[in-house]
């Protein structure tokens, strides 16, 4: 039995995030962990985001794991942005860069811990649930769209819903340009409100290295096509390509040839496989990776 504790991480550490890695720990050590909030008592295994003092990882100096997870663009937290600082503080650094053993960065994207799924079984996997979804409700889509957020602070949804909008009615229900009844907070409300549309249009707030939210699957999973922007094509190793239109909100001439294109040839973007082969071996890389070296140091 381990004790574990979360700092600097979203305010309800039962939440998706938080509570992931508890279990991600539990199922593939065979393991209990408790999760602890009173600082009388040492923790076994901190986990730490950057939501928060970077400072306040210090009193946890002599515990046996240190993690730090980091689900969002650290341009933002620049106090968390040296990577070199971090690799003294920290046994595993986790996140969106690729993996480097020998800095002890291991790439779990955020997208991952949104779905209860903590390793590569064969069969009951994140993959397959994903396409499994996909496939149940990409059918008889109406032709309109969707975009759900709160905000446009890059300007790149504006750039994206002013293409859009000369096609198709385009359905807003979060702060940004609302114009239909809100939906509810959790991941399920979304999810059912873009089982409706056949586009959605999710592009990420920002680029950092790797960076790839729930965005673009949580869109493939309700059965839409997503309209996506983001540091590079999301997830090229794992993503068909062919499922959704990656748009240049850089260029206004490609943005608008890109939108054109995809309301004249829907059709070549609803897929059988919105994986590619060998995204399984990619994925199981991922969860092995980190795994091990967390048996590494616990043993």
């Amino acid at each position: 039995m381990y004790k574990i504790k979360y700092i600097n991480f979203w305010n309800d550490i039962g939440n998706t995030q938080g509570r992931w890695f508890t279990r991600f720990i539990e199922e593939n050590l065979n393991v209990k962990l408790i999760e602890i909030q009173n600082d009388n008592l040492t923790p076994d295994i901190v986990i730490s985001s950057c939501f928060g003092n970077l400072n306040n990882i210090n009193k946890y100096k002599n515990v046996k794991l240190k993690i730090f997870f980091y689900g969002e663009n650290l341009n933002l937290y620049p106090q968390f942005n040296n990577f070199e600082n971090l690799y003294d503080i920290f046994d595993l650094i986790i996140g969106f860069k690729n993996t480097d053993r020998e800095k002890k960065i291991f790439r779990l994207p955020l997208w991952m811990i949104y779905y209860p799924f903590y390793n590569m079984n064969t069969h009951a996997n994140i993959l397959n649930y994903i396409q499994s979804e996909y496939s149940k409700n990409i059918k008889n889509k109406k032709s309109n769209c969707c975009l759900v957020s709160k905000h446009d602070s890059g300007g790149q949804r504006t750039k994206i819903y002013n293409e859009v909008v000369k096609y198709c009615e385009i359905f807003c229900p979060s702060n940004f340009k609302k114009n239909c009844n809100a939906i509810g907070k959790n991941v399920k409300d979304k999810l059912d409100f873009l089982k409706k549309f056949k586009y959605n249009i999710c592009p990420e707030n920002s680029k950092f290295e790797g960076y790839f939210t729930e965005k673009i699957f949580h869109s493939l999973e309700s059965g839409c096509i997503p309209i996506y922007w983001g540091v590079e094509l999301p997830e090229k190793n794992i993503i068909n390509e062919k499922c959704y239109c990656f748009v240049d909100v850089d260029n206004e001439k490609n943005l608008k040839t890109q939108i054109k294109y995809l309301f004249e040839n829907t059709d070549n973007f609803i897929c059988e496989n919105i994986f590619i082969k060998d995204s399984e071996k990619v994925v199981k890389t991922y969860y092995d990776d980190i795994i091990n070296q967390i048996k590494y140091i616990l043993k």
